[in-house]
């Protein structure tokens, strides 16, 4: 939920320099039911497979959207369930970042920034934001478009894990505002710690 509600509310922010294309709520079915799968159980987070075309109808128009307006950075916005260091198969607490560009410096930054701003002293080490290299075939956007078009992106993850809905979206908001002003779309504000 931290994703879509941040997306949905940078629709409404007001852009200092360049284009913002955002898609909010691309999966309404799954948003309005709360759900990370639909339809069929179907995980719209899986349907991108680098050098091959999306799985389904809906993940091909995100793609050829993402395509048609030729980004200069992608940033795709989720949550997990846990965190990376258990080692159990969930990711949260992490900004995944390409290779191309500045963007794992920019994620080192980042993560620094949401640490020292965001985290409080009572949540660290555990609820610490990391940062990963993307690296492996994900089936994810941001993977694709790293891979297929060659531009820099992030896949920004927050736990879920004993975190209220507030916190996980006022930690997305936190970084989405940080990674426009770092890009030059806005103006830092910071939205205080939770």
């Amino acid at each position: 939920m931290s994703g879509w509600k941040t997306a949905s509310a940078a629709t409404e922010w007001e852009i200092d320099a360049g284009t913002l294309v955002v898609l909010p709520t691309a999966n309404v079915q799954a948003v309005e039911r709360e759900s990370r799968t639909y339809p069929e159980g179907r995980d719209l987070n899986r349907q991108f497979e680098r050098g091959k075309p999306p799985k389904t109808q809906l993940a091909h128009d995100i793609w050829y959207t993402i395509v048609r307006h030729d980004p200069d950075v992608l940033v795709d916005l989720h949550s997990s369930m846990g965190f990376q260091a258990d080692d159990d198969g969930y990711v949260g607490q992490n900004i995944f970042h390409s290779q191309r560009g500045t963007m794992g410096p920019d994620a080192e930054e980042a993560t620094a920034y949401l640490n020292e701003n965001y985290v409080p002293e009572s949540r660290k080490p555990r609820y610490a934001f990391v940062t990963t290299t993307m690296s492996k075939n994900l089936a994810m956007i941001a993977d694709k478009a790293r891979a297929d078009l060659g531009i820099p992106t992030a896949i920004f993850e927050v736990t879920e894990a004993d975190l209220p809905v507030e916190t996980r979206a006022a930690w997305t908001e936190a970084y989405t505002r940080w990674i426009f002003h770092h890009w030059g779309l806005k103006e830092l504000q910071k939205t205080g710690s939770v």
